[in-house]
């Protein structure tokens, strides 16, 4: 599937798309240093984030705008105007913080950032960070105190790091993030968009023939279908699909849609 969603991808030139990426946590858990340390690939010297710092990462060749944005009390209730068109949230834990009161506060923050509408479809990454520490809590400890077995009908990974030497980093981008963010939805997107474009350029008597309403007035399952048809034409011309519905042709639409 991983070829398959690449070559799709591929298609229609979102490997080079900004992706927008949120990186939140309670204050010192070390988002910033996480940040400048994939940027810039070494440790730098920050100060408490006010506001935000936002940086591009190139990542598995996705272009990956990360905003690191502050997590004192005051910042957070502000947390909500960054979430439009995220695609992945990562939450960032000092997981060498046992405090009772910092656990609550982060468990609290986490549940409230799950029940936000515009980050129900998006990529829900933890980084346990600090892991080099003297009694750092591991991945598992983690997840048990964040209560994250508990959710239910959310795809969540947690991934222990050290922001100064790297540690855990590039694989809970690589492995975690960029491999489960939503490319489906972001290939629907664009097939849409194009869609939308063609029916621009079609007469009355074609947007009402049979298989004009299959394919330009499609269902979920049929907006995927289309993904191969669009695969047998240059995207570019933007006209409507002369579609023949060979067995071949059938074939094809099937195993991509199963495959998806």
């Amino acid at each position: 599937m991983g070829a398959l969603i690449s070559l799709l991808m591929s298609k229609f030139g979102l490997l080079n798309k900004d992706l927008r990426v949120v990186m939140i946590g309670l204050d010192a858990a070390g988002k910033t240093t996480i940040l400048y340390k994939l940027k810039l690939g070494e440790t730098v010297t920050t100060i408490p984030t006010i506001g935000f710092n936002v940086e591009t990462v190139t990542i598995n060749k996705l272009n990956l705008t990360i905003w690191d944005i502050g997590g004192q009390d005051v910042i957070r209730p502000l947390w909500r105007h960054y979430f439009n068109s995220v695609k992945a949230l990562i939450f960032v834990i000092d997981s060498s913080d046992r405090s009772p009161e910092r656990i609550e506060k982060a468990r609290t923050e986490l549940n409230w950032l799950l029940t936000e509408e515009e980050l129900r479809d998006t990529v829900f990454l933890v980084f346990a960070n600090k892991q080099d520490l003297p009694n750092a809590m591991s991945v598992q400890e983690v997840t048990r105190v964040l209560k994250l077995e508990n959710l239910r009908g959310r795809k969540w990974f947690v991934q222990g790091t050290c922001a100064t030497s790297g540690y855990g980093l590039l694989d809970g981008f690589q492995k975690k993030l960029c491999g489960n963010l939503p490319a489906q939805q972001l290939i629907l997107e664009t097939i849409g968009n194009h869609l939308n474009k063609a029916n621009a350029n079609t007469t009355i008597d074609q947007q009402n023939s049979e298989v004009y309403i299959d394919l330009y007035k499609p269902t979920d399952k049929q907006y995927r279908l289309i993904v191969a048809s669009l695969l047998e034409w240059i995207v570019e011309d933007l006209q409507p699909l002369n579609v023949v519905n060979t067995p071949t042709f059938i074939n094809i639409r099937q195993s991509i849609f199963y495959a998806m």
